[in-house]
């Protein structure tokens, strides 16, 4: 998977990081992400991508 250059541009600090890199950012990108606890509402898997989620709550 290639990086756009919005991309290379907004995760430029993880990828100059030895351990993350390139390729660890775009493992992190491809990610699936599981909500677990809070009664019903994490019973199934987010269906919200990492990177809305962390825009939504971080």
């Amino acid at each position: 998977m290639a990086l756009t250059d919005d991309q290379l541009e907004r995760y430029a600090r993880h990828i100059v990081l030895k351990e993350i890199g390139g390729a660890g950012q775009a493992r992190l990108l491809s990610a699936d992400v599981a909500v677990v606890g809070a009664a019903g509402s994490a019973a199934r898997p987010s269906s919200i991508s990492p990177r809305r989620a962390w825009a939504r709550f971080g």
